[in-house]
């Protein structure tokens, strides 16, 4: 008489590789065969062991070690970094305004711990400090509206665009460009005779909110960055130009000086 029994068992099983914990899934297949004839009996058990990654779904050991040594996929790390380094986009602000930036400021930008600061020098300078993450905040320092100054005052802040590869799933996320704040200029005119008159107590202030998304482009194993549409932009925010009453205004009318006051 021959006879074949044939049980299966499931049960959790943790490993730990390289100092990593995996949560597996142990399958325990029993095999109990009883064979028996005038000359011979035999009765054995024999087992098969599965080991199922549950979330890969993958069987990562087949064979009859009830504690294998298993080699196990390496965990990839995600891939991540700026798209733009923080002082290229520093850079390309501040030449707005007509601020020249040294490699050697623009190393110090890019060196830069959390919370430390770097001064940039110009007609009026300028504080660059990393808040942290991905942000920066740029400020005038002192009167940029002095005869000799930058005339224009900048606060602001900037979150540099970043990027994050998920190298198991392939996921590619972006972060965008950012720029909020006020720049303060001064306000320009224009004489009778076409030169222009810069009236450094008189100025206009904008409220800068501007963000750039970033998109990309895969070609084989190559991810290609760009630059989306702008969305948002500076506003108007207030200006400081002279406010007369009335009273003052007749007072004009009728050859007096007065004295102005600004907003």
């Amino acid at each position: 008489m021959n006879r074949r029994i044939h049980n299966i068992e499931i049960e959790p099983y943790t490993t730990n590789i390289d100092g990593q914990t995996y949560n597996l899934v142990l399958v325990k297949v029993k095999y109990n065969i009883y064979n028996e004839s005038p000359y011979y009996v035999g009765n054995n058990t024999y087992t098969h062991y599965y080991l199922i990654d549950p979330k890969t779904k993958q069987i990562v050991y087949e064979g009859t070690k009830i504690h294998p040594i298993l080699n196990m996929p390496t965990n990839l790390k995600p891939i991540n970094g700026y798209i733009e380094t923080p002082s290229q986009v520093i850079n390309n602000i501040l030449q707005q305004y007509g601020y020249q930036l040294t490699q050697q400021e623009l190393q110090e930008i890019n060196n830069l711990q959390q919370g430390q600061s770097i001064i940039i020098q110009g007609a009026t300078p300028i504080k660059v400090t990393y808040v942290g993450g991905a942000e920066y905040q740029i400020q005038t320092m002192g009167n940029p509206f002095s005869p000799t100054g930058q005339e224009a005052s900048l606060n602001l802040t900037v979150t540099i665009p970043t990027y994050n590869i998920n190298q198991e799933t392939g996921l590619i996320t972006t972060t965008p460009l950012s720029i909020s704040g006020t720049v303060t200029t001064s306000i320009v005119t224009t004489s009778s005779n076409g030169i222009a008159e810069i009236f450094p107590y008189q100025t206009i202030t904008y409220k800068v909110n501007e963000t750039i998304p970033i998109n990309y482009i895969i070609s084989g194993n190559q991810v290609t960055f760009q630059a989306g549409n702008q969305q948002g932009g500076m506003t108007f925010q207030s200006t400081s130009l002279p406010t007369i009453t009335t009273q003052q205004l007749q007072a004009l009318q009728s050859g007096q000086n007065i004295i102005c006051t600004s907003n």
